[in-house]
């Protein structure tokens, strides 16, 4: 049977094939495009690829000795399908090998071999000319023979090959094995070859299923291991040597032969032969032929047969160079087979990028969601398509290389001009946004390039960056942006043109106040209901709400647009409650109780330290809401809320019990926030970050993974940023640190290769090596959000702000950025200190200009910087310099502390009614320290001004929280019937109390509105006030005088209707006791007069005491008139006293009588003179008459004469007249008068008692008074305690105050003036107030400014005053006036205000950056600069760098070092150092203060060669010297005489030394001439140190003397 095959496959050989003998066609050159980016991003070099039956190939590498990582592609192609950017291939982890033989010399060959399946993991097989191992395992299996290699292999299992080799010498013979390996050992199976193989040159190659390709020689076979212990052995010999074989299916598919495949096989490095289904019965021939010129000594490439099922048409040839060597890259050719045409050879042109084929390889690469993925070239690790492959013709963003053009580009393709690159914006577009100084024009809202008629246009205005159609929104570097073009356009400036200022990288307005912001004092927050023991552990904002009764939580239904802040914080203590703070109460101190919610069916086993909520959401006719939380333990834990609303309260329903907790991940949250309605992000130890989506309709978190410190979203397709629609098309802004920010969509998770290729690509201008963080700045209204990246860095807090992120170019990635220095931070942000959060915080109350800002928060400080945006919807935004707020001590971190999570804020509004003018947002943050901690944000701005810009309420607000009549927080007026809507002020007549509520005015009971007046008027008056009978039409009532409970004339002490307790009313006059002949009555609280002629009673029938001429009837009780002789008697028979000029009617018994007169009965003294006239007869002294005379009365028995005023009277006093003399014509009470007195009035020739008001009157009315009483003034005809306002008393009446005053004391004299003017210190009115005085409104008077202050304002209720200028000598700061600017502050030449210093500067002076003062480092005083060390020539003292004396080069501070002064105008005195270290050169230091260039008298100079050469003094018994020594003086202090002494000695010294010498020389001749044995030691030494010493001796350092011939030297003599 084998030879009837053989026979059989011979014939069908020798059958013609169509094309068999044609000659090979030439078409157009094939041009090839590299990808972007590489095919991995594995550093090293060492790679092979491998692909497996029906997989996509994979690619190891060889990453250490004992480790090989396995690359694979795994990228989900839905949506996102682009592959051109070319990265394929990634580390998705666990997929290694690693060898246990730590030996591994590293050398060896690998063979890798991959298994069929999905995803396996190769087999690798290490082996060497002695054995062969699994490179995983440590056993080395010895081969059957020595000098063996391994030629193919085959996968069988995870750990077991099929291995094809030859044993024997490289040139030949060769003996051929088939082995198969496994962990257990290396088991050989017989191959039986007819003889051994003889060619020097053996190919193999693995086939479909257990079979091998062996060609050598001439000889081709075919090997097959289908038995367990056989191999089956096909062959066929070729008419030339084989010395290249392809094994493929080139135009056969596994269906046509599965057990076999196409080879193509070089045959005497002359031609190419196809062989189709080999050694099957249908093999045909098919001679290819080489591509022109080609020599035969290139390389074969092709896709190996064992991956494929389908036949893939075409075959690479890589011709070898003509001449080898360095940069010599050979051709390329490429050769489409067609079964009835035969072969088209196209020579391949690579891109500029591709210096040779050493490395071109061919690999399977998936291009689409489907299949295993399409043969593609590459080369250098990057893959290389074709212009068709490459979207060429059908991109029009790009421009390629092909016949007649050239894109200039290495990598053989570019961006149309105007265009850049922008990864996965378009589905079918590489450069689907524009390069820098371009604008995409399109429709706002549509993806890039959805449309053709979208373009890239240049930016209008010169040298800008980036730009809109309208505005400029980033400059080239180095210029500032300016609104100064057309129609408030931007414009890039050098500096900022005249009426212009710079902020931080933009000319502002000069006249464009910025807003004066400041953050309040951190302050713990007050928590009333904690519970006892409890601390506050965790925070979160919610939208929930609590249910009283029940205290379970309510779902709201969600507006149509959430609001940007919650309704209330969630606080979650230690002993495992959830208590609910109402937003509203956020900073309140008079909040109510925290009232505990039933949130969690079970606690969690540790508390809760961070919480996010999201939600709520519609679902099926629920409400539900979901929450994630973080507790100390380390576990991320998610709850849900639902509800199903009643059917008549569709928007909202109680949860009807508390949730459960489900864990979502153990791992720390270092932050937690929420990214949007439905995405909430958290930052893990280890750069990760965990994505979680909220998925309410299966009630769970969806959460993927992305390496990362933190990240924020920005919309895709709704914002024009993407062609993917929905959440997929969004792009996740992902910082790693490290300069490694990007940009990566939804749609790619952390396992698409694509992610990590565009790691830290997202900005084109800035790198950095600190870890950043992302913060999406709100713009308010339909405006996009401002993408700003945030850090700290050297003290300083910067910003990289990129202008519209994707928007203006609509390329997503190498965007531009500005870099923006906030400011320095004050404070040294030590080890563990410098980690920072930032956070966004939207102020829409704010209105457009300031739609947010940006909050920073450190261990020890607190920031914020305000965006602003200007210019109009389309205009530029940008940060301006930041604000720090330096936390209390005793709520800062220590190193190693957890940061704060983010704080919650609550913006300012209607329900606000505690927070001052002008703040914006109020927010807490919880410190692990001192719990939960409120601050707030705001401008400081007065009472009636809302925002940070301090604008004015709505002239119906008293406060408000925006602009209009709606947004009051308290009203200026409001009526009982409609106290939601404010009033300017009250209707005329009605007067608001201190809630601004209109009503009666206080003093009146009652009131209502008289048409007639057009205002309220008061009806009824509250007790203790009466109206003023001056004014009837009044809308208020007056006070009664302080004795009268009620009155009928207010401030009158007469005029009481009723008393208070302990007072008695008495004619209108309430006294502490009741007057005589008046009783207390308890029941009216009056005095009731006594019964008639009553002294004294105690009720009103029973007198104590009677009137004099009356006595007590013992039996009424009551007062009888005595007889009318009787000045005073007992009982009505008898006087006790006789009136004046009576007596007593009595005679003395004992005396003699003589007759008196006629008619008189008794004359004692004489008879002449009647006593007592006879019964019916009257005295008229001294006679006795019928009737009295005028002038007189009768009195009893006698005529009494009238009192002079009287012309008849009936009794002797002035009270007894009847009628009256014509000079006293007016009677009253029995009286007669001229005039009538006080008190009284004329009527009708009698006086009238005026009212008991009055002192003089003109009728008996209380309003006819002439005159008061003292103590009481006139006022229209009534007497009054005081004159009402408007007047003022003179000369007991009430004149009218002058215009313009309101009240006064006197004329010109004011003491009120009318609304809106001040009461000035003169007693004037007007609207202004003098100089050095403000006016308050609250008063009406004009106060004085005080402090030293020119001029002031007023500022809050209390009227303090702020200075706005000073007065000479003094200059203003923060509203007061100081000799000198506080310290921070420095006041500019000709300025009599204060300005701030810059941040770096603690003090400053004549300019804001001109520092006196440092927050860290040294002042280096001539520039007014803080530098981390002093600059040459000078040396830190006290902060400051003191300059060095003259010549001095380093200098330091002495003892008594004096520091710098501050002088009047700010600026620095300061001395010099006192001690020099070192001299400049060429000069010497003196004393260690002193640089000269000569040393003076007494001093030497010392070694110039020393470190520093220094004047040093001479001994003290030298005058001058060159040496410290006493014998080293040149001069000795003395007379003269003692110098000639010197020299006399010298001379004499000099002479003995003559003689000593020569006597030594004589000796020494004569000593050498001495015959004897040779001297053991050198004598020339000896004689020469013997000589030396007698010269020492007799002069110190004068000459030595060596022997002739000799140096000197240390080193031993040699023997």
């Amino acid at each position: 049977m084998p030879v009837l095959a053989a026979l059989l496959v011979a014939l069908l050989a020798l059958l013609p094939w169509p094309g068999a003998g044609a000659s090979p066609a030439f078409g157009p050159n094939v041009y090839l495009h590299a990808a972007a980016h590489p095919l991995h991003l594995s550093p090293n070099s060492r790679t092979v690829s491998h692909t497996a039956p029906g997989e996509p190939s994979q690619v190891s590498v060889r990453s250490a000795a004992t480790l090989i990582t396995h690359l694979r592609q795994v990228d989900p192609l839905h949506p996102v399908a682009e592959v051109r950017w070319g990265s394929f291939l990634q580390d998705i982890g666990l997929r290694y090998h690693s060898s246990p033989r730590r030996g591994n010399p590293d050398t060896l060959p690998i063979m890798y071999l991959p298994q069929e399946g999905p995803g396996l993991k190769p087999v690798l097989v290490e082996y060497s000319p002695l054995w062969v191992a699994l490179f995983d395992q440590s056993t080395e299996h010895p081969f059957p023979q020595a000098d063996s290699r391994l030629l193919a292999g085959i996968a069988v299992a995870a750990s077991q090959a099929l291995l094809l080799g030859v044993a024997g010498p490289s040139a030949g013979p060769h003996d051929v094995f088939l082995a198969r390996l496994s962990a257990g050992g290396l088991e050989v199976l017989p191959v039986h070859l007819i003889e051994p193989l003889l060619g020097s040159v053996v190919l193999a190659a693995p086939g479909p299923g257990p079979t091998f390709f062996l060609a050598s020689g001439t000889c081709v076979m075919l090997l097959r291991h289908d038995m367990p212990e056989a191999v089956a052995i096909s062959q066929m010999h070729m008419s030339g040597l084989v010395s290249q074989m392809l094994a493929s299916r080139i135009v056969s598919s596994a269906d046509d032969c599965p057990a076999s495949s196409d080879l193509v096989l070089m045959e005497d490095e002359a031609r190419l032969v196809l062989l189709t289904c080999f050694l099957t019965d249908k093999q045909r021939i098919l001679q290819l032929g080489l591509p022109p010129g080609a020599s035969g000594q290139g390389r074969l490439l092709g896709p190996p047969a064992r991956a494929m099922h389908d036949a893939f048409p075409r075959i690479f040839y890589v011709d070898a160079p003509s001449a080898p060597g360095p940069g010599a890259s050979g051709t390329l050719w490429q050769g489409d087979i067609d079964a009835l045409v035969g072969v088209t050879w196209r020579r391949v042109v690579p891109p500029r990028s591709v210096p040779d084929f050493e490395r071109l390889d061919l690999l399977r690469l998936r291009t689409s969601g489907t299949g295993p993925g399409r043969w593609t070239l590459a080369a250098a690790n990057v893959a290389l398509f074709d212009s068709q492959a490459f979207g060429c013709h059908a991109d029009p963003s790009i421009v390629c290389d092909g016949d007649g053009m050239d894109s200039g580009q290495p990598r053989g393709w570019a961006c149309a001009p105007g265009q850049a690159e922008s990864p996965f914006v378009s589905p079918d577009q590489l450069c689907a946004g524009c390069r820098e100084g371009f604008y995409l024009d399109r429709p706002v809202g549509e993806p890039p390039f959805a449309d053709s008629r979208h373009t890239c246009r240049p930016c209008r205005q010169a040298d800008c960056r980036v730009c809109n159609a309208q505005h400029c929104l980033m400059c080239a570097e180095g210029l500032l942006l300016e609104p100064s073009g057309p129609d408030g356009q931007t414009a890039c400036v050098a500096s900022c043109s005249s009426g212009f200022t710079q902020g931080t990288n933009a000319c502002h307005p000069v006249d464009d106040i910025l807003p004066p912001v400041f953050l309040s004092q951190p302050a713990a927050e007050q928590l009333p209901g904690l519970p006892a023991g409890a601390q506050v552990t965790g925070i979160g904002e919610t939208r929930l709400t609590l249910d009283p009764g029940s205290q379970l939580p309510r779902l709201t239904s969600p507006p149509a647009r959430l609001p940007p802040l919650g309704q209330g914080v969630l606080l979650f203590t230690s002993t495992h409650e959830s208590l609910l703070l109402p937003g509203q109460h956020i900073g309140n101190p008079y909040k109510p109780a925290l009232r505990p919610m039933h949130l969690l069916r079970d606690p969690l086993p540790h508390a809760v330290t961070a919480m996010i909520e999201v939600g709520p959401f519609w679902h099926e006719g629920m409400l539900l809401a979901g929450q994630v939380l973080c507790n100390a333990g380390g576990t991320i834990s998610e709850v849900w809320l639902e509800c199903t609303p009643p059917a008549g309260e569709p928007l909202s329903c109680l949860v009807p019990g508390p949730a459960s907790a489900k864990a979502l991940n153990t791992d720390r949250c270092r932050d937690l926030r929420r990214l949007d309605a439905q995405h909430v992000a958290i930052s893990l130890d280890g750069a990760s970050v965990m994505l979680l989506r909220a998925a309410p309709e299966l009630r769970r978190f969806e959460v993927t993974w992305h390496s990362a410190n933190a990240m924020v979203l920005l919309p895709g397709m709704a914002a024009g940023r993407s062609s993917i629609p929905g959440p997929a098309g969004d792009w996740m802004i992902l910082a790693l640190g490290q300069d490694r920010t990007s940009a990566i969509l939804r749609a790619m998770d952390h396992t698409d290769s694509r992610v990590d290729m565009y790691s830290g690509r997202l900005l084109a201008n800035y790198r950095w090596n600190t870890e950043v963080f992302p913060v999406l700045l709100p713009c308010g209204g339909a405006r996009a959000p401002e993408l700003f990246l945030a850090q700290t860095l050297d003290y300083h807090w910067h910003v990289l702000h990129l202008p519209g992120d994707m928007l203006p170019s609509g390329r997503s990635a190498n965007l531009l950025a500005t870099r923006l220095d906030l400011g320095r931070i004050p404070y040294d942000l030590g080890p563990g200190l410098a980690e920072a959060r930032f956070q966004a915080l939207p102020l829409e109350a704010t209105g457009p200009e300031y739609p947010s800002a940006l909050l920073m928060m450190t261990g020890h400080v607190l920031g914020v910087s305000l965006l602003r945006c200007t210019g109009g919807p389309a205009g530029p935004c940008t940060l301006l310099p930041a604000i720090f707020r330096l936390l209390p001590e005793h709520l800062r971190l220590a190193p190693g502390d957890q940061l704060w999570q983010q704080a919650v804020a609550r913006a300012s509004g209607r329900d606000s009614l505690h927070d001052d003018p002008g703040t914006a947002m109020a927010m807490v943050f919880l410190s692990p320290t001192a719990g939960l901690v409120e601050f707030s944000l705001a401008g400081n701005c007065l009472h009636g001004t809302y925002g940070l810009e301090c604008r004015a309420c709505d002239p119906v607000c008293l406060g408000c929280y925006d602009s209009g009549p709606h947004s009051c927080t308290m009203c200026r007026a409001r009526m009982p019937e409609a106290p939601d809507v404010c009033l300017s002020a009250c209707p005329a007549g009605l007067h608001r109390d201190s809630s601004s509520m209109c009503g009666c005015h206080s003093s009146c009971q009652a009131c209502g509105f008289q048409p007639e007046h057009g205002a309220y008027l008061c009806s009824r008056c509250r007790a203790g006030f009466a109206r003023d009978p001056g004014q009837p039409a009044s809308d208020r009532c007056h006070p009664c005088h302080e004795s009268c409970a009620a009155c009928v004339v207010p401030g009158d002490m007469g005029a009481c209707t009723s008393c208070p307790a302990g007072r008695w009313l008495f004619y209108g006059t309430c006294g502490l006791a009741c007057p005589e002949g008046t009783w207390p009555d308890p029941a009216s609280r009056q005095c009731v007069p006594c019964p008639a002629n009553c002294q004294a009673c105690s009720q009103d029938n029973s007198c104590a005491a009677c009137r004099q001429g009356f006595f007590r009837h013992s039996d009424a009780g009551l007062c009888q008139a005595c007889h009318p002789s009787c000045a005073a008697c007992d009982n009505a028979t008898s006087c006790a006293a006789c009136r004046p000029g009576l007596v007593f009617l009595a005679t003395d018994a004992g005396q003699a009588s003589l007759p008196c007169g006629s008619r008189c009965a008794s004359c004692p003294d004489q008879p002449a003179t009647c006593a007592l006239c006879e019964r019916g007869w009257l005295l008229a002294s001294p006679d006795c008459v019928a009737e009295c005379p005028a002038g007189s009365s009768s009195l009893g028995g006698l005529c009494s004469a009238c009192h002079g005023t009287c012309a008849t009277c009936h009794g002797p006093g002035p009270e007894h007249c009847l009628t009256c003399k014509p000079d006293t014509p007016l009677s009253m009470n029995g009286r007669c008068y001229a005039a009538c007195p006080d008190g009284t009035f004329q009527l009708n020739g009698s006086c009238a008692p005026c009212s008991a008001f009055c002192g003089t009157c003109t009728g008996p009315g209380s309003t006819q008074c002439t005159g008061c009483p003292e103590g009481r003034v006139v006022y229209d005809g009534a007497c009054l305690g005081a004159c009402p306002g408007g007047f003022y008393a003179e000369a007991g009446a009430c004149h009218r105050c002058q215009a313009p005053c309101t009240t006064c004391a006197g004329p010109g004299a004011c003491t009120g003036c009318r609304p809106g003017d001040f009461l000035d210190p003169a007693g004037g009115c007007g609207a202004d107030c003098p100089a050095g005085w403000h006016g308050c409104p609250s008063s009406g008077r004009c106060m004085a400014c005080g402090g030293n202050c020119a001029a002031c304002q007023t500022v809050g209720a209390d009227c303090a005053a702020r200075c706005s200028a000073c007065e000479g000598g003094h200059v203003l700061s923060d509203g007061r006036c100081h000799r000198a600017c506080p310290a921070g502050e420095y006041a500019p030449e000709g300025s009599g205000s204060c300005h701030a210093c810059d941040v770096s500067c603690t003090t400053c002076a004549q300019r804001a950056d001109r520092c006196t003062g440092c927050p860290a480092g040294v002042l280096v005083v001539d520039t007014g600069l803080c530098v981390g060390s002093c600059p040459g020539h000078t040396a830190p003292f006290e902060g400051v760098c003191l300059s060095c004396a003259a010549g001095c080069d380093r200098c330091a501070a002495g003892r008594a070092q004096a520091g710098c002064e501050v002088q009047a105008d700010g600026q620095l005195l300061c001395p010099e150092m006192q001690r020099c270290l070192a001299c400049e050169p060429g000069l010497l230091l003196l004393d260690g203060a002193l640089c000269v260039g000569e040393c003076p008298r007494g001093t030497f100079a010392a070694d110039a060669d020393a470190a520093v050469p220094a004047c040093e003094h001479c001994h003290a018994k030298c005058a001058t010297c060159h040496g410290p020594g006493p014998r080293d003086c040149t001069q000795s202090p003395g007379s003269p005489s003692s110098r000639v002494g010197l020299a006399v000695g010298l001379s004499m010294g000099l002479v003995l030394l003559l003689g000593l010498v020569i006597v030594a020389v004589v000796f020494l001749v004569r000593h050498r001439q001495r015959p004897g044995p040779a001297a053991p030691k050198d004598l020339d030494a000896e004689d020469a140190t013997m000589l030396n010493t007698i010269v020492e001796l007799a002069l110190p350092g004068a000459i030595l003397v060596a022997p002739t011939g000799r140096r000197s030297s240390s080193a031993p003599c040699p023997s």
